[in-house]
C-alpha cells in the first residue's frame, strides 16, 4: 500500500514561502524550489538542499518546537551513527513560515526503488538496517542522550496507560467511522495487546519511531544504504516500532538474523501489534484537522491491515 505522504498535496503558498527565503538567499527564483511530499512537514529540494516546512496546523509554536528540538536530536545523534543523517544548516522560528534546511543526502528512497532490487540488493540493505538499528537501539546510546529531550525516564506504568489511553480515543473516533468487523478487529487487537504483560517487558532503546522505506535512502543501482532522515519522532521507545518491514516478510526476516537485540520471546507480537495500529493516526488526526483525505486513508489503511492479518495477535 502506497504512502499517504507521496500523494498528499502541498499546503504551503509557494509565493509566501519564496519570499522568506530571500530574506537569507540571493536571487531566489520559483525554480529553486521542487516539491516532494507532505507529511509532518511539506518536503522541498531547495539548490541542492532539502527544505522542510511544517503541515499548516504546525505553522505556530508547536511546530517551532518540533523543528528546535529535531535539531537537536539531529545533533546529538550524529555523535552515535555511522550512517548519514541530515544535519542542519539552517532554521527559521518565524511561527508563519517555520522551516528547517539541510544539506541533501545522496540516494533515493528505498520505497521507490524497493520492487525493482535484485535479492541480492534487498539482503544488502536488510544487513545496513540491521547495523543503524543495532547503533541506535544500544544501550550506551540511550544512556548518552539527553534524557528529556528524547523522554528516556518513562516507565513500563506509562508505556501501557498511553496505549490504554489510545484506546479510549480509537472508540470516541474511530469507531463511529468503521463497521462492526472493523471495530471487532480493532478490539480484537488492543485487548491482546493490552491484556499480555509480556508485552511490556521489553528494554526500551531510542527509537526512530517513523522508520519505514520511504525514510532510508539508498544507492538507487547498488543496493547500499547512503542516509536515514526524518527524525522527529525519535525517543526512548519500544524498539519493536523500528522493525515493521511487513512489505516483504523475507525481507523483515534478513534485518532481524542480524539485528542483535531480538531475542525477547514477545518480539513478534509487539511488532504486529504496532504495524496494525498504523491506520489510526491518519483517521484522528485528519478527523481533528479537518483533513477528509487523510481519514480516508487511515479507513483504507484499517481495511487493508483487516484483510492482511485477520487475527493479528497470538493469544
Amino acid at each position: 500500500m502506497e504512502f499517504f505522504e507521496e500523494s498528499n498535496p502541498c499546503d504551503v503558498d509557494i509565493e509566501n514561502l519564496l519570499n522568506v527565503l530571500r530574506q537569507d538567499f540571493k536571487n531566489v527564483k520559483a525554480k529553486d524550489l521542487k516539491f516532494i511530499y507532505h507529511g509532518t512537514y511539506n518536503v522541498f529540494e531547495f539548490r541542492k538542499n532539502i527544505l522542510r516546512v511544517p503541515d499548516k496546523a504546525l505553522r505556530n509554536h508547536k511546530g517551532v518546537q518540533l523543528i528546535q528540538n529535531e535539531s537537536l536530536k539531529l545533533k546529538s545523534l550524529a555523535n552515535f551513527l555511522s550512517i548519514p543523517i541530515p544535519q542542519p544548516e539552517k532554521i527559521s522560528l518565524d511561527e508563519k513560515m517555520p522551516y528547517m534546511m539541510y544539506k541533501k543526502l545522496p540516494g533515493v528512497s528505498l520505497s521507490s526503488v524497493f520492487s525493482s532490487m535484485t535479492p541480492q540488493n534487498k539482503k544488502t540493505v536488510a544487513i545496513g538496517i540491521a547495523d543503524f538499528l543495532n547503533q541506535l537501539h544500544s544501550p550506551h546510546v540511550l544512556h548518552q542522550v539527553h534524557s528529556k529531550l528524547f523522554y528516556t525516564n518513562f516507565s513500563t506504568f506509562e508505556y501501557k496507560t498511553f496505549w490504554e489511553k489510545r484506546f479510549e480515543e480509537i472508540k470516541e473516533k474511530v469507531f463511529p467511522l468503521v463497521n462492526e468487523l472493523q471495530k471487532a478487529w480493532i478490539y480484537s487487537l488492543f485487548s491482546a495487546y493490552l491484556r499480555n504483560p509480556a508485552n511490556f517487558r521489553f528494554k526500551q532503546a531510542l527509537s526512530h519511531c517513523d522508520f519505514d522505506t520511504s525514510n532510508i535512502l539508498v544507492h538507487p543501482q547498488k543496493g547500499f544504504i547512503t542516509g536515514i532522515i526524518d527524525f522527529e519522532e525519535t525517543k526512548a521507545w519500544d524498539p519493536a516500532a523500528d522493525l515493521l518491514f511487513y512489505e516483504d516478510l523475507t525481507f523483515q526476516q534478513q534485518i532481524l538474523d542480524s539485528y542483535n537485540f531480538s531475542d525477547s520471546k514477545s518480539l513478534q507480537n509487539r511488532m504486529k501489534f504496532l504495524y496494525c495500529w498504523t491506520f489510526v493516526p491518519y483517521i484522528i488526526w485528519g478527523k481533528d484537522h479537518d483533513k477528509h483525505a487523510m481519514v480516508e486513508y487511515g479507513l483504507k489503511r484499517l481495511e487493508f491491515l483487516h484483510q492482511q492479518y485477520p487475527f493479528p495477535l497470538q493469544k
